[in-house]
C-alpha cells in the first residue's frame, strides 16, 4: 500500500491507502480529513489544515465587519433568500420542528428577552401572534387580518353594549380606564371551535369583552 504525504511515498503491503497532506501554515503532515473541502484545491481540499484555517480566520476577520457584510448581502437578497427557507422547511418539517427544538432550549434565556422586548414594542402583532398560536392549537381555522381591518369592516362601536369604544384609552387591564379601551372579541370563542379570522372578531370594551364570560 501506498503513504501519500503530498510528493512523498511510503509502502506497505499490509495496510491500506491513507493520504496525507503538509499544511502550508503548521508544516506538519496531517491527514485530508483534517482539512475542510475546497474543489478549487488539488485533491479537492484546502492547502491549510482546518486548526491553522481557524486561527488565521480569528487573525484576519473583524466579527463586526462580517456581521455588517452578511446583513447587508441578506437584504438585497431577501425575497429570494426567504423564499429558499420556507421551501427547506416545507420540504423537511419534521427536521425544522426539531432544530427549532434544539435551538430555543440552547438559547432559551435570549430568546425570551428578545420576545419579551419586541412584544413592548409591538403590542399589536404580539396579541395577533398569541391569538394564532391558540388557534393552531385547537385546529382552527386562522386568517391573517390586522386591528386596521377591524376598524374599517366593523368601526369602533362595541359591538355588546353599542356604544363607541374610546381608541385612546389603555387597551391592558393593569392600566387605569381599560376597561373603555379596544378589545379584539371572537364571537364564537376560539375554545369553543371558533375561527381565528376577520369573519369572526368584533370590536368591543375591554369591560363588555371580560364581563361577557
Amino acid at each position: 500500500m501506498a503513504v501519500t504525504i503530498l510528493g512523498h511515498e511510503q509502502t506497505n503491503k499490509e495496510s491500506t491507502m491513507e493520504q496525507y497532506r503538509v499544511c502550508i501554515t503548521c508544516k506538519q503532515s496531517k491527514p485530508f480529513n483534517q482539512y475542510s473541502k475546497d474543489k478549487t484545491r488539488k485533491h479537492g481540499i484546502s492547502y491549510r489544515c482546518k486548526t491553522c484555517h481557524a486561527e488565521v480566520n480569528k487573525k484576519y476577520y473583524d466579527k463586526s465587519k462580517m456581521a455588517a457584510y452578511a446583513n447587508a448581502y441578506y437584504h438585497r437578497n431577501k425575497q429570494a433568500l426567504n423564499q429558499k427557507a420556507r421551501a427547506k422547511r416545507a420540504a423537511n418539517p419534521e427536521a425544522d420542528r426539531e432544530y427549532r427544538r434544539t435551538y430555543y432550549q440552547l438559547n432559551k434565556q435570549r430568546i425570551n428577552k428578545l420576545s419579551n422586548t419586541w412584544r413592548k414594542k409591538n403590542p399589536e402583532a404580539g396579541r395577533r401572534a398569541k391569538r394564532k398560536r391558540r388557534a393552531a392549537a385547537r385546529n382552527n381555522l386562522h386568517n391573517y387580518y390586522t386591528l386596521e381591518q377591524v376598524i374599517e369592516k366593523y368601526g369602533v362601536i362595541c359591538y355588546l353594549c353599542n356604544k363607541k369604544i374610546d381608541l385612546t384609552a389603555p387597551r391592558w387591564t393593569a392600566k387605569q380606564g381599560w376597561e373603555n379601551g379596544l378589545h379584539i372579541d371572537h364571537v364564537v370563542r376560539i375554545a369553543d371551535g371558533g375561527p381565528d379570522n376577520l369573519e369572526n372578531v368584533r370590536p368591543t370594551h375591554g369591560y363588555c369583552n371580560l364581563k361577557k364570560h
